[in-house]
C-alpha cells in the first residue's frame, strides 16, 4: 500500500509523509508537497502559531464544560459519561466509584 492510500498524502522535504500540510511543512519548517497533485505549501510561522492559540483556546474551553469528576480525576460533561469511565477501567479493572459536581465539591453519584 502507497502512501496516498493509507492516508498521508503530504511529504516534507526530508520525504517523511503526514495526514495534514500543515504537520509536513512544520516537520522541517520549510514546506511540504501534496503528493495527489503537486501542490507545495510554505511553512508559515505565524499560522502556525495561530493554530496552536486555537487549540489551546478549544482545550480551555473544552475543560470549563466539564463540570462533573470521576474517582480517577478524569473529567466528563455529563454524569453518564463520568461513571464509566476508560481509565478506571483500564487501570483498576473496574469502573468509577463516585461522581463528584467540581462546581459544588459534592457527590452526585456512587455504588
Amino acid at each position: 500500500m502507497n502512501h496516498l492510500e493509507d492516508g498521508h498524502p503530504f511529504q516534507c522535504e526530508c520525504s517523511r509523509r503526514y495526514t495534514t500540510a500543515r504537520f509536513a511543512s512544520k516537520c522541517c519548517g520549510k514546506s511540504c508537497t501534496d503528493l495527489r497533485d503537486g501542490t507545495v505549501t510554505a511553512y508559515d510561522h505565524e499560522a502556525e502559531l495561530a493554530a496552536q492559540a486555537l487549540y489551546m483556546r478549544q482545550l480551555e474551553e473544552s475543560a470549563k464544560a466539564a463540570h462533573y469528576e470521576c474517582s480517577c480525576g478524569e473529567r466528563f460533561n455529563e454524569v453518564e459519561h463520568a461513571k464509566h469511565c476508560r481509565k478506571c477501567r483500564r487501570y483498576t479493572g473496574d469502573s468509577c466509584k463516585e461522581v463528584w459536581d467540581i462546581d459544588t465539591d459534592r457527590i452526585v453519584w456512587s455504588r
